[in-house]
C-alpha cells in the first residue's frame, strides 16, 4: 500500500507532461548515452579522430531540452532556429559540461531522415591547466559550444540522432585542448 502514493505521483506527472512542455514551449527532449575525451583530426576542426574512438570512452550521459522557435522575425530570418539547453555528465569523473544555444534542423526532403547544427556557449567543471594525465587543459571556465548531428524520425513522436559535440575557445583562451563528444540520443517531441 505504501507505494500507491510515488506511483500515483509518477503517473500524474507522466501523463501532465505534455502539458508542462507546451506551457513551457518545450518541443523536444533527447537523453542517452555518449563517448567523451574523443581528438579532432590535426588541422581539421570539425571532423573526429576515429583512432580515438573506442568502448572504453563510453561514459557520458547527454541530455538537451530544444525549445520551439520563437516566432520572431530575427528567428525567422536566421533559418527558425530552436533555443536549446543540455549537458553531457562524465560519469567516470571526467569533464562534465553545460550548453545553450540555437539549434538549426533541416529535413532532408520528405524523408524520415535530418542534419543538424548548433552553435552557442557552453560551461565545464574541468581544469583549466595543470590537468592531471587523462583530463584537458581547457584555458578558460566558459568556452565556445558548437555540434552537428543526422538523425531519423522513427515516428511522429520519437527521434533517433547521432550528435559530434565540440567545446573550446577559438581566441583567448590558453591552453585550449577542448571537449569532443559523440552521443546517440533518443528524442520525444511535444
Amino acid at each position: 500500500m505504501r507505494f500507491w502514493g510515488p506511483l500515483s505521483f509518477a503517473a500524474l506527472c507522466i501523463a501532465s507532461a505534455p502539458a508542462v512542455a507546451q506551457d513551457f514551449g518545450v518541443s523536444e527532449i533527447r537523453g542517452g548515452p555518449a563517448l567523451s575525451s574523443l581528438e579532432l583530426l590535426p588541422q581539421l576542426f570539425f571532423v573526429p579522430d576515429t583512432q580515438s574512438l573506442n568502448v572504453a570512452k563510453l561514459d557520458s550521459a547527454q541530455f538537451d531540452v530544444l525549445f520551439r522557435s520563437p516566432e520572431l522575425d530575427v528567428f525567422r530570418w536566421l533559418g527558425s532556429p530552436r533555443p536549446s539547453i543540455g549537458t553531457v555528465i562524465s560519469l567516470s569523473g571526467h569533464e562534465s559540461l553545460v550548453h545553450a544555444g540555437l539549434d538549426w534542423h533541416v529535413p532532408l526532403g520528405s524523408s524520415a531522415f535530418y542534419l543538424e547544427a548548433g552553435l552557442g556557449v557552453g560551461i565545464h567543471n574541468g581544469y583549466l591547466n595543470n590537468a592531471p594525465a587523462g583530463y584537458r587543459d581547457l584555458g578558460c571556465r566558459t568556452l565556445i559550444h558548437w555540434e552537428y548531428g543526422a538523425g531519423v524520425n522513427l515516428s511522429d513522436k520519437v527521434t533517433l540522432t547521432a550528435q559530434w559535440q565540440h567545446m573550446s575557445d577559438f581566441i583567448q583562451c590558453s591552453p585550449n585542448q577542448g571537449l569532443n563528444n559523440i552521443g546517440l540520443v533518443l528524442g520525444w517531441k511535444f
